[in-house]
């Protein structure tokens, strides 16, 4: 038999955005509802929007950054608590949570060594600002390892497939994400 759950004054009201096309939004998703089973008491709504002024949850978790800033100042006016989930625009002052990307890029890194790859490439996002620790990362545990410094690709189209076409192979190629890796598949 299910267990029936009332809305009443003592439920929290939470909004979420995630992107759930991603396997990492629904994994998010999946751990936020579980913990939500856990403490009892919440309502969980995935929007694909910010709340709107006339709405006040009980706080959001989900995407946002710089880019939509003045909506993020007008819930932090009124007094709703945000939990961010993207390292792309993060801003400082809300809590964060997201990959270690600087240890992703060192894993990438040693995967790639131990492959046997001797020459490096790195398909970047120059907007995204974890492409950067993504970037260091792989940098920094090439450089630990005595490998030579990667290739940075940072264009799209013509100029990415420029770049792929002019690497001496074989290459260890390490993307910031997967929408750059299959530039690079499209572009070799």
């Amino acid at each position: 038999m299910r267990k029936k759950i009332y809305l009443n004054a003592q439920m929290k009201t939470i909004y979420l955005t995630l992107y759930l096309n991603t396997l990492n939004g629904r994994e998010v998703l999946r751990g936020v509802a579980g913990y939500a089973r856990e403490q009892g008491g919440w309502v969980l709504q995935a929007f694909n929007h910010l709340p709107l002024e006339h709405e006040k949850p009980d706080g959001v978790i989900g995407h946002f950054g710089k880019k939509n800033r003045a909506e993020v100042e007008a819930m932090r006016a009124r007094g709703i608590p945000l939990v961010c989930l993207s390292g792309t625009d993060p801003i400082s002052e809300i809590p964060l949570v997201n990959h270690d990307d600087a240890a992703i890029g060192a894993m990438a890194a040693e995967h790639l060594t131990a492959r046997g790859y001797r020459r490096f490439a790195y398909a970047h996002h120059p907007i995204a600002a974890n492409a950067w620790l993504r970037m260091k990362g792989f940098q920094d545990r090439l450089a630990e390892l005595g490998m030579p410094e990667p290739e940075i690709w940072q264009g799209v189209g013509a100029d990415l497939q420029e770049a792929v076409r002019a690497v001496e192979k074989p290459v260890g190629v390490f993307a910031f994400n997967d929408t750059r890796a299959r530039g690079v598949e499209l572009a070799s």
